[in-house]
């Protein structure tokens, strides 16, 4: 924090111009200073930001505490998340939704959980949704954003991937009678520009966003919901690192509204603070009855102890039974799913004669073979290397490819 003089009226929260040097950088008033002894090294300061006047004083407090708590320069932060500042931005067509009625009643379940939410709807109060993957989370949201904006005030929806994007548009824009914004990265300028300008609007809205939208500065917030809780994306690791759900949880209480967290997995973290509380909401059932998958574990080691040697290799690592399986679901014209999390054709290379495997000079961890580049690629750097044509210690030609990735299953 700097000191600077100025005959103007300037109010908690301006952004403004000041020197610094030789140079002129932007800066946010926090407030008044105590006049110091000597005020001949105090600079004045030169003017209004350009471009964004002024942050609301909430925000201004939202912002304090996360950098105070994650220890990161608060004025450095302010201007990163401010959108880019355009001359000349484009025309946002907003979406308007349209305010159907739902098509169907909610089960007991999903009821008795809306009803319990709905009974904090002005006071700040954490909601943990645990519910079975298809129990209907989404529809418990849904209802939750139409009481926020039949009372004037709008939501905020937090989703860890934008990929979730247009099935949460599609929903929101047929049955909230509001303005349905998002904001994530793959948007232009322009729309994050206009979006950040909308939600300091008294109008209500709904807006669906990633994890950078936490730093918005919103008015009339009504309620936020953290939906899959669990995921790792959530958590932010370069400049300001955070956890959306823990700064979430503190805009929350600034605002004085409840937020509702759901996962069909929630984090320990979650359980443990409200798994024994009457804010913890459990969903065990899908609506309509429907069954939960039938879920089969197969042991890879005696699978194909029936098979021939040759035909056993050829099948590694699927088994006759999961073989079988995908033939009999695509005969039938319908699709199947094989979840690999593991790039690449061979997690790692190893020579048959000495045993040498090739590392990563930078990370010490083993490289993992590319058939398409033909290269030994680490999976933490940007390290490669083309893949040897014979073991470099011993000379062998045999170089065993050991594991799997997506390439080898292809």
């Amino acid at each position: 924090e700097l000191t600077y003089s100025s005959e103007d009226n300037w109010k908690r929260g301006d952004l403004v111009e000041v020197p610094l040097g030789k140079r002129t950088v932007p800066g946010c008033i926090l407030g008044p200073a105590e006049k110091p002894e000597d005020t001949k090294n105090i600079k004045p300061i030169k003017g209004a930001h350009p471009d964004f006047p002024s942050i609301p004083e909430k925000h201004l407090e939202f912002l304090q505490w996360v950098t105070s708590y994650y220890q990161y320069p608060l004025g450095q932060h302010i201007f990163d998340i401010l959108p880019k500042a355009l001359k000349r931005p484009r025309d946002v067509e907003l979406l308007k939704g349209l305010g159907k009625p739902l098509p169907y009643d909610l089960t007991s379940e999903q009821s008795a959980a809306y009803e319990l939410i709905k009974e904090s709807i002005s006071e700040f109060k954490k909601f943990l949704i645990h519910g079975v993957t298809g129990s209907g989370k989404t529809t418990i949201y849904l209802k939750l954003f139409q009481e926020v904006a039949r009372l004037g005030k709008s939501s905020l929806f937090l989703i860890p991937e934008i990929n979730l994007t247009p099935q949460f548009i599609e929903v929101f824009k047929n049955h909230l009678g509001v303005k349905v914004l998002t904001y994530h990265s793959s948007i232009s300028n322009s729309e994050k520009l206009n979006v950040f300008n909308e939600v300091q609007k008294d109008e209500p809205y709904i807006l669906i966003g990633v994890r950078s939208s936490i730093f918005l500065p919103f008015k009339n917030l009504g309620t936020i919901v953290l939906d899959e809780e669990h995921d790792g994306s959530f958590k932010q690791e370069d400049r300001c690192p955070y956890h959306t759900r823990d700064i979430s949880i503190k805009l929350a209480s600034l605002y004085k509204i409840p937020i509702v967290m759901g996962s069909a997995t929630p984090t320990l973290e979650s359980l443990k603070a409200l798994k024994n509380s009457k804010s913890y909401i459990r969903l065990k059932n899908r609506p309509k009855n429907i069954s939960m998958p039938t879920i089969e574990v197969l042991d890879a080691r005696t699978s194909n102890n029936s098979a021939p040697a040759n035909e056993e290799q050829d099948l590694w690592p699927f088994t006759k039974e999961v073989i079988g399986s995908i033939k009999s679901k695509l005969d039938e014209g319908e699709q199947v799913l094989v979840f690999v999390n593991r790039l690449g054709f061979a997690s790692f290379v190893q020579c048959k004669s000495c045993g040498k495997d090739f590392h990563c000079l930078n990370c010490s961890t083993s490289l993992k073979y590319f058939k398409k580049t033909h290269t030994l690629n680490c999976q933490f750097c940007d390290f490669k290397i083309p893949y040897p044509e014979s073991c470099p210690d011993c000379g062998n030609l045999k170089l065993l490819q050991k594991g799997f990735g997506t390439e080898r299953l292809g």
